[in-house]
């Protein structure tokens, strides 16, 4: 994929779309569940290659989960740990969340290494089965699973929150630098492609605490944004759902991500929500109490439909005034205010906000140019290097930036860094939404 290249939706229909899904079930016909010192043996696709080989992971525990299905950790190949994703495959249609994985190789991304389908009965026979005279093992409904096999980080950052919160301490502020500009990263490049993640929470970053690594996952809910297409409005957990989704706005862009991004941040710097509404109404009573009353301006914009309806007036409450256990951070809440915006076109890009001045440290970790800067990080993995697809759509002050921080790929390598690298995923174009769906 070229640097500039974006992925787009197909006009192609996707059902019946996936020829491997019947081949791989009769192969993996066997596996119904596993779970324990089990082995278990499954043909598998290649993630990055698209070739298929047998793999094999144990030593499996559930870790999650909820209406998606269910994640947990296995030992693959009795060589490193792994995280399965299991989730029930509609075989009309390509699983949304496994095209994008495949084309996604980003530092901050997770990485999705194999993905195989299996079959399992997962509900009990209905009273009319019960009472027909067949056999009801037969009869029994057999359900397809994707298993999308994942690289294993241990934590999310949503523990690292209520870690500091109950023993009652703020949060280091190099962690939360280090890991803002992990996150607004990863969204840099997810949304140079015009992929919108759409669920952005604590519980969707992971980290490893020993390293400081923060990667994105649970693309569930991304997709692929089109101009003049709709979309639906009920999208991204509520406590960081952007105002213009609040106002049922189907017409969005990448920028409710970059809200979410914020309210993260936001709760990295207080150890609580900013916004934590209990409804879809007071979520927004919440977001006024903090930002004001929105203009008529930033009504029309977020939903024309509302540009009419009276708001109170309520004046904005200064950062300073709610984030009180912070000080000396100017630059903190100057990112607030450029992410926190009403207006979606008015709201920080992610690729303008990893400019942030908030952010210079996170450049100083990997610098030999300031050690003692770095100095505050140590122990912590420096940043991963910039490829040239990053540098291409990066502003130009903060192309300078990463080089003089030494933190770009070496000339003859154009891949974005990951493991496993990936070239081979990349040079298709992704086919899985369906034209005119409002999803």
């Amino acid at each position: 994929m070229s640097s500039r290249q974006q992925i787009t939706p197909s006009n192609d229909s996707s059902r019946n779309s996936s020829s491997k899904i019947p081949r791989l079930l009769r192969q993996n016909s066997k596996l119904e569940s596993s779970s324990g010192n089990e082995s278990v043996h499954v043909d598998a696709v290649d993630a990055v290659t698209g070739e298929h080989r047998r793999i094999m992971y144990n030593n499996s525990r559930v870790i999650g989960s909820g209406s998606f299905g269910m994640v947990f950790v296995a030992l693959l190949d009795g060589e490193r740990e792994v995280a399965i994703k299991k989730v029930l495959q509609d075989k009309r249609y390509k699983n949304r969340e496994l095209q994008i994985l495949r084309e996604l190789r980003h530092p901050n991304i997770v990485s999705l290494i194999y993905y195989f389908y299996s079959v399992a009965t997962s509900r009990k026979p209905s009273l009319e089965e019960k009472s027909s005279s067949e056999n009801i093992s037969s009869s029994k409904p057999k359900d397809t699973y994707l298993n999308l096999v994942q690289e294993y980080v241990p934590q999310a950052l949503s523990r690292v929150i209520k870690h500091y919160w109950h023993v009652r301490q703020s949060i280091p502020m190099n962690y939360v630098k280090l890991y803002g500009f992990q996150m607004i990263r990863g969204l840099a490049y997810v949304h140079s492609k015009n992929i919108c993640h759409r669920d952005i929470k604590p519980q969707n970053l992971l980290v490893n605490p020993e390293t400081g690594v923060l990667k994105i996952c649970d693309f569930g809910s991304t997709k692929v944004l089109v101009p003049g297409e709709p979309n639906v409005s009920y999208i991204c957990s509520r406590y960081y759902r952007a105002p213009e989704l609040i106002f049922g706005a189907t017409q969005y862009t990448v920028r409710i991500d970059m809200w979410s991004a914020g309210c993260v941040i936001g709760e990295l710097l207080l150890g609580r929500p900013l916004f934590p509404g209990d409804s879809g109404v007071d979520q927004l009573v919440e977001i006024i109490k903090v930002l004001g009353t929105p203009t008529f301006d930033q009504v029309k914009e977020m939903n024309p439909q509302y540009s009419k309806f009276v708001f109170p007036g309520i004046k904005s409450c200064p950062w300073e005034k709610l984030i009180t256990n912070r000080s000396q951070c100017e630059d903190a809440f100057n990112l607030l205010r450029a992410l926190l915006v009403y207006s979606p076109s008015q709201r920080q890009a992610a690729v303008d906000a990893m400019a942030s001045p908030f952010f210079q440290q996170v450049f100083a970790l990997s610098s030999s140019n300031h050690p003692s800067e770095s100095s505050s990080l140590t122990g912590l993995q420096p940043i991963e290097p910039f490829s040239e697809e990053e540098l291409a759509y990066l502003p130009a002050t903060l192309v300078d930036t990463v080089r003089r921080s030494g933190l770009t790929l070496p000339s003859n390598n154009h891949s974005t860094v990951s493991a496993p690298a990936a070239t081979a995923a990349s040079t298709s174009t992704c086919r899985y939404s369906r034209r005119g769906s409002s999803t």
